[in-house]
């Protein structure tokens, strides 16, 4: 545990022992600070929920409503104007206030509001004896301890700096959804001058939703009335945002990597009843990709791990890792992003690697569903593959010594299946000695399953006496952040980034072993490719694809053969292809009724692909009857394919 066990408030406007609270519009002038550690209370209702007797506190400090404002900021580029808000034919900011309030502020009469958002104006000032009237006092939250990350440390005094965007929490449930800029900080002691966010939506469901003070936390943001605060317990972590298209307007989205809660069982139609929409439960979800405004966001899904405060993996059901794409138009289901380290599996034995300890201060206290975690999942929650275990004997680093004979990449199998010959193309024209070149990527037959889904690259070509070439090979060390792992170290991987194993290169003395040259794209790093399914290349997709799939189950795997059509960030779309009648290689596009059977795979799914299969467009072979088909490799298909029934 990083607290100290040590009860006095952070921030110095009070301590939560004493009779009399803080009130969020009492007095304007600055209070003692009392001690610049955080506050540790003993819970009064840490049985109910479910925590131990120490937990920390957490408060939300700001009073939400319409408020006057006319201040130029222009440090940031970003500079506030009176505007009419959308959607309504009201003006939501008085002109002639404004200018008394700048007035009273050149006479040096003009007091800063609270950390609550009260701010003073005429009317005010002749009601300043009795301001109890309308106080209220801010709550106070209580929280458990992480068990290993030290969130307080990002929030002390000295982290706080002119310029930063900082989300506060909330006054529904005191959750982090509000955000300030920092405009001035002063000292000694923690006092701020800061500068709220306003929701500033365009979608007329949007409008409606924000002007029914239903939490938003994303979208578009428009700067707001600026304040003093000295209460630091409002601060809850910093945030990423971008500068909008228009005057005065931030854009704030979940960025990839971060972990965020989404509201469970959100819809839109919340803001035709309101009232009854007011306490909410949560999922929690990581970022798997950043934020596009025709496709979304997508996450996958997190489950609180029974046995700690508050660690999180990764979700499975029925085998599978439990994966979501947030459509544009639901923006508003995510609630509010919640702090986080992400954990190696070394802090603890139980602790699964690339899962992810979330700030308690960010999580609900009750209702939270835990989840055991099998040996599988723990070994599926890391968001990226990381370098490969020692693989099998049958793989490429084992061949650096020991390479098979050509005539051993089969299927061990008693049945012999025998590969017909193409029909309309000579593929192994394309393998013939004179093909090889130094510094080429090829794809070589593997032993798993007589496949091409080797990868390895030519260092050197002897032509005397003998033909032989001497290849490296490339070893699969990562796959994109947000891509599903094997959970079986020795299944091959065709996609994603790969190094260049060096060492004493493998040797061949005849091309059958080769499949076809590959077409791979260099990194920044030295040795390290990435190869992906590309627009126009041919595939073969797992059709009952799993995370846990092994070796074994390739002898009798199915497959899907596939066109690819469309290439993003966030999925590949692919055209489903069948075997045209009376033919053994040649495919064309699948129909249903006289539309062509596409699907989109996630990127999340990118192990979907099993290998790239060498493919000739035809034209005008059979007098143009096969115009726009396929020729593929027989030699790169499922031998299942040739098998009788």
């Amino acid at each position: 545990m990083f607290n100290d066990g040590k009860t006095t408030e952070k921030g110095g406007n009070s301590d939560v022992k004493k009779s009399e609270k803080e009130r969020g519009c009492a007095e304007n002038k600055p209070t003692k600070k009392v001690n610049g550690k955080r506050e540790r209370k003993l819970a009064e209702d840490s049985s109910e929920s479910g925590y131990g007797e120490d937990v920390n506190s957490r408060r939300s400090a700001r009073k939400k409503g319409n408020v006057s404002y006319n201040e130029n900021l222009s440090d940031d580029g970003l500079v506030s104007s009176p505007k009419r808000a959308r959607g309504t034919g009201v003006e939501d900011v008085s002109v002639r206030d404004n200018e008394k309030q700048a007035k009273r502020k050149e006479n040096g009469s003009f007091k800063e509001s609270v950390p609550n958002g009260y701010k003073e104006t005429e009317k005010e000032k002749d009601e300043e004896t009795a301001p109890e009237a309308n106080a209220s006092d801010p709550e106070v939250y209580v929280y458990p301890d992480p068990d290993f990350s030290d969130f307080d440390k990002q929030r002390t005094d000295s982290s706080f700096a002119v310029g930063q965007l900082w989300a506060i929490y909330d006054t529904i449930d005191a959750m982090p959804r509000f955000y300030a800029f920092i405009k001035k900080v002063f000292s000694p002691g923690f006092r701020l001058k800061i500068t709220w966010l306003e929701p500033d939506p365009y979608d007329p469901d949007e409008i409606i939703w924000a002007n029914e003070d239903l939490p938003v936390s994303c979208g578009k943001f428009r700067i707001g009335h600026s304040e003093n605060t000295e209460d630091q317990l409002m601060f809850s972590h910093l945030a990423t945002w971008e500068k909008g298209s228009g005057r005065c307007i931030v854009k704030i989205y979940p960025r990839m990597g971060e972990t965020w809660a989404l509201f469970k069982n959100w819809n839109m139609n919340w803001k035709s009843d309101p009232e009854n929409h007011r306490k909410y439960e949560f999922e929690f979800v990581e970022i798997l990709s950043e934020y596009e405004q025709d496709n979304g966001i997508t996450v996958a899904y997190l489950g609180k791990v029974k046995g700690f405060a508050s660690i999180f993996c990764r979700t499975m059901k029925e085998g599978k890792l439990l994966f979501n794409v947030i459509p544009p138009n639901e923006i508003f289901r995510f609630s509010h992003r919640v702090p986080s380290f992400k954990m190696t599996g070394e802090e603890r034995e139980d602790v699964p690697i690339g899962s992810f300890e979330l700030d308690p201060g960010a999580l609900p206290t009750t209702n939270v569903e835990e989840i055991s975690v099998s040996e599988d999942l723990k070994m599926s929650c890391g968001s990226n593959g990381a370098t490969r275990p020692s693989p099998s004997k049958n793989s490429p680093k084992a061949k650096e010594d020991t390479h098979p004979d050509p005539d051993e990449n089969c299927l061990e199998n008693d049945e012999a299946y025998e590969i017909p010959e193409p029909e309309f193309y000579n593929f192994d024209a394309e393998k013939s000695e004179v093909k090889f070149k130094i510094g080429q990527t090829w794809a070589l037959y593997c032993d798993e399953d007589g496949l091409p889904k080797y990868y390895a690259q030519i260092k050197k070509i002897d032509t005397d006496p003998d033909f032989k070439v001497h290849v490296n090979w490339l070893v699969s060390c990562s796959l994109p952040s947000g891509v599903v792992r094997w959970l079986n170290k020795d299944m091959p991987i065709c996609c994603g980034f790969f190094k260049l194993k060096s060492g004493k290169p493998s040797e061949y003395s005849t091309t059958t072993t080769f499949s076809h040259q590959l077409k791979v794209t260099s990194t920044e790093k030295r040795n390290l490719f990435s190869i992906f399914p590309r627009k126009g290349d041919v595939w073969a997709m797992y059709r009952s694809w799993k995370v846990e799939m092994t070796c074994s189950d390739l002898e009798n795997c199915e497959y899907d053969i596939v066109e690819i059509l469309e290439v993003n960030e966030l999925r590949i779309e692919v055209l489903v292809l069948d075997r045209v009648d009376g033919f053994n290689s040649v495919f064309k596009g699948q129909v249903e009724g006289v539309s062509p059977v596409k699907k989109d795979i996630s990127k999340i799914e990118l192990l979907r692909f099993s290998h790239q299969i060498p493919a000739f467009r035809l034209t005008e072979e059979r007098g143009g009857s096969l115009r726009g088909c396929w020729e593929l490799d027989p030699a790169a298909l499922p031998v299942l394919m040739f098998c009788s029934d």
